[in-house]
This record gives C-alpha cells, sequence and structure tokens, in this order.
C-alpha cells in the first residue's frame, strides 16, 4: 500500500438449499447480529470475581494469560499488581517486587502484556519504568534500563506488536516530551520509537493501536489535539489533527478489518478517521454529556461491537462500529468508574472490567457474558469434563427433540430454552439430579404450553456453581 506521509515527518536523525445449509445460514445471521444481550438470569449482572480483596485495592489495567483464560492479572493503584490462576477464585498479590524504597507506596501498575509464544516471558509497566517476568508472572524484576533512561518511565499503555514479536508502551510525561518504547521478547532491551518525539515539551503519547494495513500503521494518541501514526515503526512519523478538539487524546482502536478506520475517544467526544488522506469527523452517539473514555475495545465475535470503558458511567456499547452507543447493565457493578476492559480469546463470551469508585481506594474486577451462546460452548466434551451437553437428536426438528446431558456429580441443575434475543422460553429442569446422563425433552412449546414459532433456539445448562453449557437447536413448522 503506498502511503503519502504528510504534515511533518520525524525521524530519529531528524447458493443449494438443504436443512443443514439452512440451519447454518440462520446461526450466522444471529451471530452477525451482535452479542446477545438476554434480560433474564445471570445474563444480565455483573459477577464481582475479586469478592475478597480489601477496601484499599484499586485496579488500573488487566493482563491476560494469551494461553489461559483463568489466569488475570491487575495493575493497582499503589498495591502492586494481583493475580488469580482460577478465574478469580483466589487472589495473590504482589506486593514486594514494585516497591519503590525512595516512594511511601508501591509503584501503580499501568499495564501487563505477555508474549503469546510464551507466556512465561511477560511486561509490566508503571508509572516508574518497567519490569519483566520469566515464570509467568509469579516474580517480577526490574529492567536495567530504567536506571541510565534506557527504558519507557512513566507508562500510560501498551500493546503487542502483530506478530506477537513484542510489546509497545507509550510514555507519558508532563514536564518533557513522551514517546514509544519496543521490546522484542527474548531480549531484556528497550528501544526507543522516535527520538525526536521526547524533544517536544509538554506533549506525551498516550493511546496505542494497530490496524491491519499492510505493513501495520500504528496509531499513537498524543496530547493535544493529535494522533500521530507510522507504518514503519517510528522511522517516520506523520499526524494528522484535523477536526480533533484541543484536548487529550485518551485512548485509540483500530478497526480489527478495515484498514485505516480508527475511532479514538477524547475528553468529552468520540471522533472517527477512515483515511489517513482525510479528516475526523465527531462520532458515538447516546454517550453521556461531559464523559470521558479509559477504554475502547471491538468484540472478538463480532467486529461491529465495540466497548467503551467510562469514567462514572460504567460500561456502553455500540452495535453499529461505534456510531451510536447505549448504557450496558448496571446490575452487580459496585463501581461505575471503569478503568480497562478485556475479552479473552479463548473465552470471547465474557466481558471483563476494571472498576473502581472514582478514587484510588477501592475497587474490583467485574465479568459479564456477552455471549450466552458463544461457539466456544459447543467444543467437544472431554472425560473430565463436569457436565457434558450433547447436541439435540433430532436437529432440525419437528415435533419432538431429546437433549442428553452428563454430570459428573450430584447437583442441582437448571436446563432453559431460550429464544434468540436470550429470553426464556420454558425451564426443563430445574432441581437435583444424581450423578450420571439424563435425558430431557422439548416439543416446542413455551411456558404457558403454547407452540412456538418455528427458528433457532438455544438450550442452556446451568449447575448451582454457575459453570454452564449452551448449544444451538433448529425447530421447524
Amino acid at each position: 500500500m503506498n502511503r503519502s506521509h504528510r504534515a511533518i515527518r520525524l525521524s530519529p536523525g531528524a447458493f443449494r438449499p438443504n436443512l443443514g445449509a439452512i440451519f447454518l445460514s440462520l446461526c450466522a445471521i444471529v451471530l452477525a447480529a451482535g452479542p446477545v444481550m438476554a434480560l433474564d438470569g445471570s445474563f444480565t449482572a455483573w459477577v464481582n470475581i475479586s469478592p475478597d480483596w480489601t477496601t484499599s485495592v484499586a485496579p488500573t489495567q488487566l493482563g491476560l494469560d494469551p494461553t489461559n483464560p483463568d489466569r488475570i492479572f491487575v495493575g493497582t493503584f499503589g498495591e502492586g499488581l494481583y493475580y488469580t490462576e482460577d478465574g478469580g477464585q483466589n487472589w495473590t498479590q504482589n506486593y514486594d517486587d514494585f516497591f519503590i524504597e525512595q516512594g511511601v507506596a508501591t509503584d501503580i501498575v499501568r499495564d501487563i502484556a505477555f508474549n503469546p509464544a510464551d507466556p512465561d516471558e511477560g511486561a509490566a509497566l508503571t508509572m516508574s519504568g518497567s519490569y519483566h517476568t520469566n515464570d509467568a508472572g509469579e516474580s517480577w524484576t526490574r529492567d536495567p534500563g530504567n536506571d541510565n533512561g534506557h527504558a519507557p518511565c512513566s507508562v500510560h499503555t501498551t500493546t503487542l506488536l502483530p506478530d506477537g514479536s513484542g510489546v509497545v508502551a507509550s510514555e507519558y510525561s508532563i514536564s518533557a516530551g513522551g514517546t514509544f518504547w519496543i521490546r522484542y521478547w527474548g531480549s531484556p532491551d528497550w528501544e526507543i520509537g522516535n527520538e525526536a518525539l521526547q524533544n517536544i515539551d509538554g506533549h506525551s503519547a498516550l493511546g496505542l493501536s494497530f490496524d491491519q494495513s499492510d505493513p501495520p500503521v500504528l496509531y499513537i494518541g498524543y496530547t493535544f489535539r493529535a494522533v500521530l501514526w507510522t507504518d514503519d515503526l517510528g522511522e517516520t512519523i506523520d499526524y494528522f489533527p484535523w477536526g480533533l478538539p484541543d484536548t487529550i487524546t485518551r485512548v485509540v482502536t483500530a478497526d480489527p478489518q478495515i484498514p485505516e478506520r480508527v475511532i479514538v475517544a477524547v475528553d468529552g467526544g468520540l471522533y472517527l478517521s477512515t483515511s489517513l488522506e482525510g479528516e475526523w469527523e465527531p462520532t458515538g452517539s447516546g454517550m453521556p454529556e461531559g464523559f470521558r473514555v479509559f477504554a475502547l475495545i471491538h468484540d472478538l465475535e463480532n467486529p461491529n461491537t465495540l466497548y467503551a470503558a467510562t469514567g462514572g458511567d460504567g460500561v456502553y456499547v455500540s452495535t453499529d462500529r461505534g456510531a451510536s452507543w447505549e448504557q450496558m447493565p448496571l446490575d452487580g457493578l459496585d463501581f461505575v468508574h471503569v478503568s480497562d476492559l478485556a475479552i479473552h480469546p479463548q473465552a470471547p463470551q465474557y466481558l471483563m472490567a476494571a472498576c473502581t469508585n472514582n478514587s484510588p481506594n477501592d475497587g474490583g474486577v467485574f465479568r459479564l457474558r456477552i455471549h450466552p451462546f458463544s461457539d466456544v460452548d459447543d467444543a467437544p466434551f472431554t472425560a473430565d469434563s463436569q457436565i457434558e451437553l450433547a447436541q439435540n437428536m433430532p436437529n432440525p426438528f419437528r415435533g419432538q427433540t431429546s437433549i442428553r446431558f452428563r454430570l459428573s456429580e450430584p447437583g442441582r441443575v437448571r436446563l432453559t430454552i431460550l429464544d434468540p434475543a436470550g429470553h426464556r422460553v420454558v425451564t426443563l429442569r430445574d432441581r437435583q439430579h444424581p450423578a450420571g446422563e439424563h435425558l430431557a425433552s422439548w416439543s416446542g412449546l413455551d411456558a404457558s404450553g403454547q407452540p412456538v414459532p418455528g427458528g433457532i433456539y438455544f438450550y442452556d445448562l446451568e449447575t448451582e456453581d454457575g459453570t454452564r453449557r449452551s448449544r444451538r437447536l433448529l425447530l421447524l413448522k
């Protein structure tokens, strides 16, 4: 792709129908409509996965082990780093590794990143410097480059290189210029992205995001009134500020499918650009007045959908690539100042949020099921599965279909039929069951005994502890 750099250049030196096809097509239509926001049961409520934290813990950013969705890392304000290896049932605090002798508290951990090819290796970026781990985050060591200016300081955020070979960190500095840094996995050293940016006093690098261009373009939110971009990792830097207000460009997110389509969040506004040669246009109707966005992420199953973390209004969702927004449910969300959002590629049905009470002394990590019927739930079962839910037979069906499930141990389970919007149609089972195999049936009737229209439905099996399996079925009329 040929691109003309403009404005400034900064360099280090200067179709056949059959039932199966119909079924698959209908499923695709349902999924393309965006995330299913169910209005019944636990789907509407956030779940606190850090209930045992002390009241002094306020999270800043979320870091995920790329190979294990149960391993979650959370940076905090002055309380070091917390991590869990069981999805939040138990948490461990790492305080000592981030202690600053000259300070009155531990460092503020701003972001955490791991090597996708080897999750034992990771980087933690803080307000005072950078740290690394080679034991999957159990211990952290301060990078030697912090002592001689050869490592990022006062980091705002990070992003992985498109090929996963390293991490990029943005440097925030009020008194001096802030640039971005690159560290390739396997090396302890950081490389400065562009030295010239350090010479622009009072301006700093904030949000970071790569698009899907070839070569990829790195977008850098920059204070004030500008977004910088580079397609050569900093050898040249250009910017296109036209249309942005004179305020902090806090967050940048590039579209995961459309090159050069970028949304940025400034204080009180969202702006869209669809070309490096174009201007920024206001977007984001439905956002509250005077809002501030601290994170923007794309849904991993539907790129039309985005989620925005706001400072005081919880989480907002857009299903039209950022043009319009609505507030997501607040039920269960104890704190509405959301500092970060995350979705794990191996668990795309869950959205996680790091939240505080708008001051750095209280908060927690919360989880919301955004895709009750993810393809992840249709994965093959293993011998040690706590619950197994087989595909209904026959499927598609007219009249009646059978649903078989197996429990590895006795317990109360609920088996529910839901429509494509997530509303409960009928509950088939809701009682104690012994361990072993069980068989239920559904004849296409709702809870009042009335026939329901033909189409795609979902059956959902849930245990007392929240373990869940879901599958799709097709009712013919």
